[in-house]
């Protein structure tokens, strides 16, 4: 049985931070229609049924976001700028600043802003309060763009960020 909590009745804390991720991965998921075709897929997919807490329900629903943590917090979030040198390293480290892309870019993905940031939701319950470090990756994207792999890209990106000591950093599309 799941636990409760007594404050918010039939809400479920969030996973652990680092635990493994599991959204959904549909190899017939072409999603870059209308919001009603989205609803109508996830409708007819296991992607959203069953038990599930609501941030994991908000995050299966959106193709607009991918991110490493196994149930993202639910936009907006608070962001600040992490201390040196974190903050600097895509600016300092033009080596790593060009795998980035150079991955992002294989799955297709085009970048239009990157920055490393603390995340987190003050006042959510569960761990809304805990700062995360996170890499955001901002996507432009038009209209009648294909949207890239954002799952492979940001599992790529990340194990490129473990190659360069951030082993805790997660990352975002």
């Amino acid at each position: 049985m799941s636990e409760q909590s007594r404050e918010f009745p039939g809400y479920r804390p969030l996973p652990p931070l680092g635990a493994p991720e599991t959204p959904p991965t549909s190899p017939q998921r072409d999603l870059t229609g209308s919001p009603n075709k989205r609803r109508s897929f996830l409708q007819l997919t296991d992607d959203s049924e069953g038990e599930m807490s609501i941030e994991a329900f908000i995050y299966r629903s959106d193709d607009y976001r991918s991110s490493t943590m196994r149930v993202p917090l639910p936009l907006p979030l608070y962001l600040e700028k992490p201390q040196a040198p974190v903050s600097d390293l895509l600016h300092n480290n033009s080596k790593l600043r060009q795998e980035i892309f150079a991955q992002l870019h294989r799955h297709f993905v085009d970048p239009y802003v990157m920055q490393f940031v603390l995340q987190s939701k003050p006042g959510y319950p569960g761990q809304g309060d805990q700062e995360v470090l996170a890499l955001h990756i901002q996507v432009d994207m038009p209209d009648d763009a294909g949207r890239g792999e954002w799952s492979p890209a940001k599992r790529a990106v990340q194990s490129l960020l473990e190659d360069y000591g951030l082993t805790d950093a997660e990352v975002e599309i």
